[in-house]
């Protein structure tokens, strides 16, 4: 197979000088078919991405699987996080008062994904860019094979931990059960997750080493935070900051899993008593649940409330991906690691 692979590659590499080269020295004999090199060259050139990605992609998840401090521990720390948070939260009902306590609980679980998908795609490019370096510039392989691989490991992986820890978290705490409003929550938590996950690899590529990353990590949560519409609403963020805040993806995932939540339905019968009547914060009596939307200014309709939402954040994972794809390449290609 090597010596196939070897004589392959000088008809790659030399099929166009050869079929001059035959043609001005030997021009009574019948000349080769430049066609059909030039038709072996396209595929070996697809054999060999597809064949690359699909090795590197294996190595990858191999990687994640069995190396402990990787996909291992961080399952157990994901199941661990899914528990503890999960048991804090216990005891939600449908009263008006446990709407803000609903609302703290997805906040935290759109925080600890984000944090989680950052903290393991930030070092990635760090970890691995000097064996990716010797190996690019060796042409052991495709770049775009190598980065195929590394972003479909990673969804998998990161599907998964989402999975685990949103399961959790909905079936204890007590969240609607109703399944389709399961199945838009846990949509909207993994496209966070897979966001979330190529933002950090684009910060592990601009910081470029553990010392950077570490030194922009914290900075780099804040917007997310500050403009999430958590802790105060649109109407009260300035004028000048409102680009930042519609250009947030935490934003739109937070809003996503607050309507799966309130979109339909009522809350319980408030004011039957004085101490109840203080705690019917969106009025007494039978109130519908899409109050409290309306009362956070989140958009009540399935289109701006949900569907949109989670539209931007698969066109932001989408526009990354890319982004990170040319920053990737540019910075190979330039020896700038």
């Amino acid at each position: 197979e090597a010596v196939a692979n070897h004589l392959m590659d000088v008809l790659v590499d030399h099929g166009d000088e050869a079929c001059t080269k035959w043609s001005t020295a030997r021009p009574t004999v019948s000349e080769p078919d430049c066609s059909e090199i030039a038709l072996v060259e396209t595929t070996h050139r697809n054999i060999t991405i597809r064949r690359s990605t699909w090795i590197l992609f294996r190595e990858a998840l191999r990687s994640i699987v069995m190396t402990p401090s990787d996909g291992p521990f961080r399952l157990k720390s994901t199941v661990f996080v899914g528990l503890v948070t999960a048991l804090c939260f216990t005891g939600l009902g449908n009263a008006q008062r446990f709407a803000p306590t609903i609302r703290s609980l997805i906040f935290l679980v759109c925080t600890y994904l984000f944090v989680s998908a950052i903290k393991q795609t930030a070092t990635i490019m760090v970890k691995e860019k000097a064996w990716l370096m010797h190996e690019y510039h060796n042409n052991r392989f495709p770049f775009l094979a190598f980065y195929v691989a590394k972003v479909a490991a990673f969804f998998i992986a990161q599907a998964v931990y989402t999975v685990v820890y949103v399961s959790i978290v909905y079936w204890i705490t007590e969240l609607h059960r109703n399944q389709l409003d399961v199945s838009r929550f846990v949509l909207a938590m993994l496209l966070h997750g897979w966001c979330s996950g190529v933002v950090g690899l684009l910060l592990g590529i601009v910081a470029n080493t553990i010392d950077r990353i570490n030194v922009f990590f914290a900075p780099s949560l804040i917007p997310s935070f500050l403009f999430s519409g958590f802790l105060f609403p649109r109407s009260q963020c300035p004028i000048y900051f409102r680009p930042i805040w519609h250009a947030v993806p935490f934003r739109y995932a937070l809003e996503a899993g607050v309507y799966t939540q309130f979109n339909h339905g009522d809350f319980k019968f408030c004011g039957l008593n004085k101490l109840s009547r203080n705690l019917c914060f969106l009025g007494e009596g039978t109130v519908e649940r899409r109050d409290y939307l309306e009362a956070i200014e989140i958009k009540t309709g399935f289109f701006r409330g949900y569907l949109l939402s989670v539209a931007v954040l698969a066109l932001f994972t989408v526009v990354l991906i890319f982004v990170n794809f040319i920053a990737m390449r540019r910075r190979l290609y330039n020896f700038v690691f």
